[in-house]
């Protein structure tokens, strides 16, 4: 993915224009730039979550309201296998964690979804709130894609969700014969392009639940000799795809 300089000052915005155009920027973001203190002339780079990322330089501060020039404007592709992110619901706190930091970390998707040992949440409004975490992330970060992040009250909705082609894992406390870095390696090996990693929640997935991903084609993996907290699980698991599968 691209590299910004190391002291780039980044801003998450939803359109970036044409070179040479102006644009003024969100109030959200300002406050970013108040904070920075930046002034007339400064340069900017700026994220659309889409692939898009430009160099920009301010033409106009002020205290409430910032212009920005676009200087350079390009257009990335999104890297090779997608990873989406099944994550049995946990609670607000940790599920915030997992958004920022896998975000972070380039994940394409993130699906919550409600099993057997997790609690529901109220879907408009969290799913408003892990979108705004994941575009700090995204600033934060340097990362040009979004992900598409939802929330499914059963495992009945996720699956038409899911991609058509993928390769599909589920992290399965109970599994112990095969690893998660043996099952990743084989995807180079696949006609794939996408892979799909499966979390459980705080109390684990039901063995009901783990009958139904196997029907589905995932297969399970071991993550870890010892027991990691949910959210530790998804952060780990994500992180070993992307430096196996997009090394």
């Amino acid at each position: 993915m691209k590299r910004f300089p190391k002291n780039a000052h980044r801003l998450f915005v939803q359109t970036i224009p044409d070179v040479g155009s102006q644009l003024e920027i969100d109030a959200i973001s300002c406050r970013v730039l108040r904070v920075l203190r930046l002034q007339d002339g400064d340069e900017i780079h700026l994220i659309n979550g889409r692939g898009q990322y430009a160099k920009a330089v301010l033409t106009q501060t002020k205290k409430q309201s910032y212009v920005a020039r676009i200087e350079h404007r390009q257009t990335q592709d999104f890297e090779r296998p997608r990873i989406h992110l099944v994550q049995g619901l946990l609670k607000a706190d940790k599920a915030d964690w997992i958004v920022q930091k896998t975000t972070e970390l380039g994940v394409s998707s993130i699906s919550f979804v409600c099993t057997r040992y997790a609690v529901s949440m109220k879907k408009p409004k969290i799913v408003e709130r892990w979108t705004k975490i994941a575009q700090e992330a995204c600033r934060q970060s340097g990362c040009l894609y979004l992900p598409n992040i939802q929330y499914y009250t059963s495992l009945d909705f996720l699956w038409e969700a899911l991609p058509k082609r993928s390769y599909n894992i589920i992290c399965d406390e109970s599994a112990t014969e095969t690893g998660l870095p043996e099952l990743l390696g084989q995807i180079s090996e696949s006609n794939t392009v996408d892979l799909v990693l499966a979390v459980g929640p705080e109390g684990g997935w039901h063995e009901k639940e783990i009958l139904q991903f196997h029907e589905k084609s995932f297969k399970s993996s071991m993550l870890h000799a010892n027991i990691l907290r949910a959210e530790t699980a998804a952060v780990v698991s994500v992180a070993v795809a992307t430096m196996i599968v997009l090394k």
